[in-house]
């Protein structure tokens, strides 16, 4: 499931100026870097089907002891998850589900990098701290809450060192949580944990590699991307940290490149494909987690939102426009003024959700 992360303020702006449990044995990288690009980028044509239509649905009423929406994320289909605009609540409800608070935390401090699925979400918890160039943050905690009972839980935390250069981008798929460690200036960590069971490794990568923004596929794949090859690494903010795109496979213990650009970026997951962007092209790819050729989305900006049915993109870098990319039809289509880049989202299934002015939480349906 793909969830807004609480950058996508920021990334906007900047672009508008410019597995249960993996196994500790070693990775072994594929002989030739595992890329299998395809070299014409075949772009998306659309099928002979009609073009899909745009439905909007109304869900329910933020309630007036939520203040506002800072972030988005849903769960399942008609099942969101959002951060109030203090930072210091986290909110879950849904069709099915009346709209309550799971989690009250101190004010003063940021809630980040929200993302769920199934009954669990995660999110990173920090203090900001002097933003030089050997300290970013204070402090900062990776959370799991259970959506279910509303049980909150840290899973690491950092006050010192190293690891407050960049705050982590923890994602999850079903009970299986992940996140990115820095442990140095050019070095970071993978580390996995089974939520349900609290089994907890460490992700066995080349020391060569410094993986950063990591998922799990739906089959326990590991997908990343090497910070280690962009030739920006050092000079840009931890938001638009980029890379080789590559994937860790626990059963063979097997590290591959999906593809050959070197500065992938916004790479986001859904069942076993993913979605990335390449900043020379402003071109988003798609690209199957088991490897194979990568296939043009079209010309876009500031989007990290996929599911297994559609994807969702800025139009224009001077528009507030989206649209979404049907992956069965391989159509296109603009979704409405209601829909704009600079709103929070949340993507799940076959539906865009969006909160309106009226604090209406409603879901735009590609069908």
């Amino acid at each position: 499931m793909s969830g807004s992360r609480s950058h996508t303020t920021t990334l906007l702006a900047l672009l508008a100026v410019s597995l249960t449990a993996c196994s500790s044995a070693p990775a072994r990288t594929t002989p030739t870097g595992g890329s299998q690009t395809a070299p014409s980028s075949p772009s998306f044509v659309a099928s002979a089907t009609p073009a899909p239509a745009v439905t909007k649905r109304s869900l329910f009423t933020m309630p007036a002891a939520s203040n506002g929406l800072h972030d988005l994320a849903c769960s399942g289909p008609d099942e969101l998850v959002w951060t109030t605009v203090d930072d210091t609540e986290v909110w879950a409800g849904g069709q099915g589900t009346p709209a309550h608070k799971l989690v009250s935390l101190p004010a003063g401090h940021f809630i980040g990098n929200l993302h769920a699925s199934g009954h669990w979400a995660v999110f990173v918890f920090g203090t900001a701290g002097p933003n030089s160039q050997t300290e970013s943050l204070a402090s900062w905690q990776v959370y799991a809450v259970d959506l279910t009972t509303g049980a909150a839980r840290v899973l690491d935390s950092a006050s010192s060192g190293a690891p407050l250069q960049a705050e982590p981008t923890p994602s999850v798929t079903g009970d299986l949580a992940i996140w990115d460690r820095l442990t140095g200036p050019s070095s970071a960590q993978l580390i996995t944990e089974n939520l349900a069971s609290r089994v907890r490794t460490a992700v066995p990568l080349p020391t060569s590699i410094y993986p950063v923004r990591p998922f799990i596929d739906a089959v326990g794949r590991i997908v990343f991307l090497n910070h280690a090859t962009d030739p920006n690494r050092g000079h840009e903010e931890p938001t638009f940290r980029g890379g080789a795109f590559m994937a860790y496979d626990p059963a063979t213990h097997v590290v591959s490149q999906l593809d050959s650009s070197p500065t992938a970026n916004f790479v986001t997951v859904a069942g076993q494909i993913a979605a990335w962007w390449d900043p020379d092209a402003a071109e988003f790819f798609l690209t199957p987690t088991s490897g194979g050729p990568r296939r043009s989305l079209g010309k876009g900006y500031a989007s990290d939102y996929l599911s297994e049915t559609i994807f969702v993109m800025r139009k224009a870098q001077t528009e507030d426009t989206m649209l979404a990319v049907s992956l069965a039809t391989q159509h296109t289509v603009d979704l409405p003024s209601d829909v704009r880049a600079s709103d929070v989202q949340a993507v799940c299934g076959s539906s865009v959700y969006v909160l309106l002015n009226d604090d209406t939480f409603v879901a735009f349906t590609v069908a």
